[in-house]
C-alpha cells in the first residue's frame, strides 16, 4: 500500500512564482499575435494593455539589452501575424 502525499503550502507557492514570472511574461508574445490577427479592435487593443501594462514597465525600468529584447520578441510575434516591422 502506498502513501499519497497531498501537495504542500510550498509546491502550490512554487508554482505560483513560476507562473508569475515566467509564463505571464511570456504569454505577452502570443496575446499580441491574437490582438493583431483580430485586426486591433479598440476593447481588445486596451485589454491587452491593462493585462499586460506591469510587463511593460517592468520594461521600461529595465537596461537596455532587456529592451532590445523583449521588444524583439514581440517583433517575431508581430512578423507571425503577418505584420512588417
Amino acid at each position: 500500500m502506498s502513501t499519497r502525499h497531498k501537495p504542500t503550502a510550498a509546491f502550490w507557492i512554487t508554482l505560483g512564482l513560476i507562473l508569475l514570472f515566467v509564463v505571464y511574461p511570456l504569454s505577452i508574445g502570443p496575446a499580441f499575435y491574437v490582438v493583431l490577427k483580430a485586426g486591433q479592435p479598440a476593447w481588445l487593443n486596451d485589454a491587452f494593455h491593462v493585462v499586460y501594462g506591469p510587463v511593460f514597465r517592468l520594461v521600461e525600468l529595465a537596461p537596455a539589452c532587456v529592451d532590445r529584447l523583449a521588444f524583439g520578441y514581440l517583433f517575431w510575434w508581430a512578423r507571425a501575424a503577418g505584420v512588417e516591422v
